[in-house]
């Protein structure tokens, strides 16, 4: 005898974790609201929710919309568990909060204006090119603390081969030599005729300043070494490039 099980309800399809920069958006949301977080039909969380579907299809190239207004007034109601200005009074807000959700609460929490500024700058870059979605993030990238929609702009930005030659043309007409400026490490003088004009390009302007429409001027690049460049992007946080000299010279 066979017993067939009919799996249909099982097999619901589950939205994909929140991101960082999808949690920097919700928490924004929340704190402007603090006192009075608007209902999953008003008009702040439907723009939010169409600015989070926006967002996967640029960025994560994803072709439906996943984050509907329930979503976001849920995931208002998890930092709402977080915030103790509520949770005093002896209530508990929505439970089922997942890490991101309170590593962003706890990175943000008292700088409502750096967390602004976050968010502005994310929702001012939402547009990104859906090409940029689909290139891999190199394995020595750490996801900056802004989210991967500024993340895969900054790396778009020093892989762009004309920058990056524009970057080198400028150096050896100033300097004569392309030399890391974290290190001083030089392809040309260590492998000689092979090195010629080789060098990796950091592109050094904060991510809070990046505008996908924007140009990238030849002061906003820096002439590194790949090890250098990789030690710069490896974890969190970013490190400037006299930060990474600074640490050089400690050890």
């Amino acid at each position: 005898m066979f017993l067939f099980i009919d799996l249909a309800e099982d097999m619901v399809m589950q939205n994909p974790p929140w991101t960082r920069d999808e949690l920097i958006l919700a928490l924004d949301l929340y704190i402007k609201h603090r006192g009075s977080p608007p209902g999953k039909n008003s008009a702040a969380v439907l723009q939010l929710s169409n600015q989070l579907n926006e967002m996967g299809r640029n960025v994560e190239c994803r072709d439906e919309d996943y984050r509907n207004t329930s979503g976001v007034y849920m995931k208002m109601m998890n930092f709402r568990s977080l915030d103790p200005l509520y949770t005093s009074t002896g209530k508990k807000g929505l439970t089922g909060i997942g890490s991101g959700d309170k590593k962003v609460w706890d990175e943000y929490n008292g700088n409502v204006m750096e967390l602004r500024e976050a968010a502005n700058v994310i929702i001012k870059n939402i547009g990104v090119d859906r090409s940029i979605g689909q290139k891999n993030l190199q394995k020595y990238i750490a996801e900056a603390r802004e989210g991967k929609v500024l993340t895969k702009i900054h790396v778009q930005r020093e892989r762009s081969k004309s920058l990056i030659e524009s970057k080198k043309k400028y150096v050896m007409n100033t300097c004569g030599v392309l030399e890391c400026e974290v290190c001083g490490f030089s392809f040309h003088k260590f492998y000689g005729e092979r090195g010629k004009n080789f060098a990796e390009v950091h592109h050094i302007k904060p991510l809070s300043y990046l505008d996908a429409e924007a140009s990238t001027k030849i002061e906003d690049l820096a002439i590194v070494c790949s090890n250098c460049h990789r030690m710069i992007h490896s974890q969190l946080p970013w490190l400037a490039i006299q930060e990474l000299k600074d640490l050089i010279a400690s050890t």
